[in-house]
């Protein structure tokens, strides 16, 4: 695969061309595709190149009633590997939408994601996913309504939009 900023010649995991339908496959083998990954990208540049599999996965899992145990520790294991490696505020906030799909609770969470909420006040789609993660579902939606109809477009393609819906 070929960097976009350099154009020089990266190494990358053959499970990065998942796509969903993949995702899907019965034949799945999360700790395979967590090995290869860890065995190539170890830093923060060539993890970023994994974000769109983490997010397919998510989006995967949302959208497939019965989802196989590969699939759920696939992304799991994947947005925690990525957070360790970016610790980004989008990343965390990728870390805790997994965590509530697998039933885990997350208000050890919510203390750090109040914090968010006051640093990012101005970013609204951080301010959203914030609210959602905190529950409050209501007040995620008057700032999406707010939002211009581009962006409102945009942050409902999120996998984090579906945690909305799917209550």
């Amino acid at each position: 695969m070929e960097n976009d900023k350099t154009g020089e010649k990266i190494e990358v995991s053959r499970f990065i061309v998942m796509g969903k339908e993949e995702l899907k496959a019965d034949n799945l083998n999360a700790t395979s595709v967590i090995n290869d990954i860890k065995k190539i990208h170890k830093s923060k540049e060539d993890c970023e190149f994994l974000i769109k599999m983490m997010l397919d996965s998510i989006l995967v899992f949302d959208s497939n009633k019965g989802v196989k145990s590969e699939l759920k520790k696939l992304m799991k294991d994947l947005s925690e590997y990525l957070y360790e490696k970016i610790r980004e505020t989008y990343m965390y906030i990728n870390l805790l939408q997994v965590k509530v799909r697998l039933g885990e609770n997350i208000s050890d969470y919510f203390e750090e994601l109040k914090k968010i909420k006051e640093e990012e006040k101005e970013n609204s789609q951080i301010l959203t996913a914030c609210y959602i993660l905190l529950g409050n579902y209501k007040e995620a939606k008057k700032i999406i309504k707010r939002m211009n109809k581009e962006d409102a477009l945009k942050f409902k393609q999120f996998p984090i939009y579906n945690l909305i819906k799917l209550k």
